[in-house]
């Protein structure tokens, strides 16, 4: 707080979005709007408009006022889990609780100082969510949720942060509204392929892409094994796009093709992974797509899902069904690329 420069703050009206996340950072490149970027350690970030004594009081207050939350916390994780939770309640809330008290500092400054019409969020079901929520009715600011990733199908105790909320496929809305019987979901395709739209790229291969997950990582291992021998086969070559939580050196005995450059694993290619957002982002940047549903858990997983619940993405449920799927798609790509 005490490193970040002032910088003045020119009222400013319309929309505007804060980023927190890559992710958001990623889809609001397309839109034609302002931009805010929070983060504490950053220089360029929103804290830059406020008084390092402003910043640094707001730092005191939201410490002071987290001891209460953590109390609370404390007494509801331990009914659930015992004494010995307490040192996981320390390393997972303990900065956690500080930051949401700051952020909801700066974005009250924020709003009030100027006059917004709209707020722009990937924060759906979350802390900095609430914050944004309760902030922007005091500010009559309206607030419209960007999909983050996928929604999950079950019932939340609070629905989805917005007045409206972006749903990726016709499927999601009917099913969302009728889950939290509202009616703010809506589905906007131009919008929606706006945000997921990547630059077309001037490669010309067609690469068969498998996007990894960081989450029970051995499945991805377990998908590679099964799949080069048939990749052998067909003469084939299997390309990987490694999620930025992996490393590559886990992948260096494989015989594949590592993406560095997400623009050209997701674009006009032929791509699968097992329960992921890559799925719908593949449909919107001319490429094909299916899942890969090995065991159990990733079709329940894939199943909770309502924006994959969609013809356009396949289902395989064994190599062989993917393999077959694969060679089919690439047939279409080449008749594509002909024509």
């Amino acid at each position: 707080m005490i490193k970040i420069s002032k910088k003045k703050l020119k009222k400013i009206k319309g929309d505007i979005t804060i980023v927190r996340t890559t992710a958001l950072k990623n889809k609001v490149e397309s839109l034609n709007m302002r931009c805010e970027y929070e983060d504490p350690y950053d220089k360029t970030s929103i804290y830059k408009y406020f008084s390092r004594t402003i910043r640094c009081s707001w730092v005191c207050t939201s410490l002071f006022t987290s001891f209460n939350q953590y109390s609370s916390l404390k007494k509801l994780i331990i009914s659930y889990q015992g004494t010995n939770s307490i040192h996981l309640i320390n390393e997972f809330y303990g900065k956690r609780l500080v930051h949401l008290n700051l952020y909801k500092k700066v974005l009250d400054a924020y709003l009030k100082q100027n006059n917004l019409d709209r707020l722009f969020t990937s924060n759906n079901l979350d802390r900095f969510a609430m914050v944004e929520s309760k902030l922007a009715k005091k500010y009559k600011v309206q607030l419209i949720g960007i999909p983050h990733g996928l929604e999950y199908g079950f019932k939340f105790p609070k629905c989805f942060t917005g007045d409206i909320f972006y749903a990726t496929s016709d499927f999601a809305v009917k099913y969302f509204n009728n889950l939290y019987k509202t009616s703010k979901f809506v589905f906007d395709k131009e919008f929606i392929t706006s945000i997921f739209r990547k630059k077309q790229t001037d490669n010309n291969d067609i690469k068969i892409v498998y996007f990894s997950e960081p989450r029970e990582s051995f499945v991805n291992h377990d998908i590679i094994r099964g799949l080069l021998p048939l990749f052998k086969k067909q003469n084939m070559i299997l390309s990987l796009k490694l999620h930025p939580k992996e490393r590559e050196e886990d992948y260096d005995d494989y015989d594949v093709e590592i993406i560095e450059n997400f623009n050209n694993a997701i674009t006009g290619n032929i791509c699968f992974s097992r329960k992921s957002t890559i799925l719908l982002e593949a449909l919107y940047n001319n490429s094909m797509s299916s899942a890969i549903l090995l065991n159990n858990k990733d079709r329940t997983f894939f199943s909770n899902f309502p924006s994959l619940q969609t013809e356009e993405i396949n289902q395989a449920f064994s190599f062989h069904e993917l393999e077959s799927w694969i060679i089919e798609s690439y047939k279409k790509k080449i008749d594509e690329k002909r024509t």
